[in-house]
């Protein structure tokens, strides 16, 4: 039985008159509605209160993001200092044809540019040139320029966003893109950095070996056991912005060498975001 009805069933077994009982019900109902008002407030309170919460926090994150905006955007200067897309121009080193909406200052179409870029062989050559009495194999990588890579950078994203843009996202994230540039520079390093000695050192470098130096300094299996510390001594890796360059003093024994695909170097570019 609800409180309620009890109260009602004692108002009638002790001969209170209609008038009290309705007087009764009255006050219940003043009684409940007051009571629902004050949850309904203690409600309207709590939310207010988170709400204010969560504006302090998301206030004090844009504040702390104006140092690490500016120090993230000094980085993604540097690399713009290799060189940048000008607005008018209709192809790249990396694109035949520059579609108009690369320019866009719109933020998610810029997004798009990072999962477009591949690897284009025109900027991979290799050849042979002659020093004295030494034989210097080089291949000269360019890979893509900043802007190639993770899209255009409109002049008014360099200035840290209103508070407005902040809150809906509508800036650029230049520590995310300079991550993710240097990611694809170190995964193209890979390939060509004897330091380093990556599994996929010198991968997609074809050479043959002379008969008679074969069985002796070489594995029959291989061609050329890269790791040994005669070769990684006459190696070396430059960069210049966006170029690397590869020498390889070439000891006798190597008879001929090339490029023999671009697989490995392809990969670097479908991997890089992952």
């Amino acid at each position: 039985m609800k409180k309620k009805d009890i109260n009602l069933t004692q108002l009638e077994l002790f001969n209170f008159d209609l008038k009290d009982k309705e007087k009764f019900e009255k006050k219940q109902l003043e009684k409940e509605k007051i009571e629902k008002e004050k949850l309904a407030l203690q409600r309207k309170v709590t939310r207010q209160k988170k709400i204010k919460q969560e504006e302090q926090e998301e206030e004090a994150r844009y504040a702390v993001g104006k140092k690490s905006f500016h120090k993230a955007l000094e980085q993604t200067k540097k690399y713009l200092s290799w060189g940048r897309i000008p607005p008018k121009i209709k192809k790249t080193n990396y694109y035949s044809e520059l579609p108009s909406h690369f320019f866009s200052e719109d933020i998610d179409e810029r997004e798009d540019w990072k999962y477009e870029i591949c690897h284009k062989r025109k900027n991979l050559t290799s050849n042979i040139h002659i020093d004295g009495e030494e034989r210097i194999f080089e291949i000269k990588w360019r890979l893509p320029l900043f802007e190639e890579a993770v899209g255009y950078i409109a002049d008014k994203y360099m200035n840290y966003p209103s508070f407005e843009d902040f809150q809906e996202r509508n800036f650029i994230d230049f520590e995310e893109d300079n991550e993710m540039y240097k990611e694809l520079i170190d995964s193209c390093r890979n390939l060509l950095d004897p330091v380093i000695k990556h599994d996929y050192f010198l991968r997609g470098v074809d050479f043959s070996v002379k008969k008679t130096f074969k069985n002796i300094y070489y594995s029959e299996l291989e061609d050329l056991n890269l790791i040994q510390s005669e070769n990684l001594k006459s190696m070396s890796l430059t960069q210049d912005k966006n170029v690397f360059t590869f020498q390889w003093k070439l000891p006798d024994e190597i008879s001929k060498i090339r490029l023999a695909d671009d697989d490995e170097f392809s990969a670097c570019f479908r991997y890089w975001l992952q």
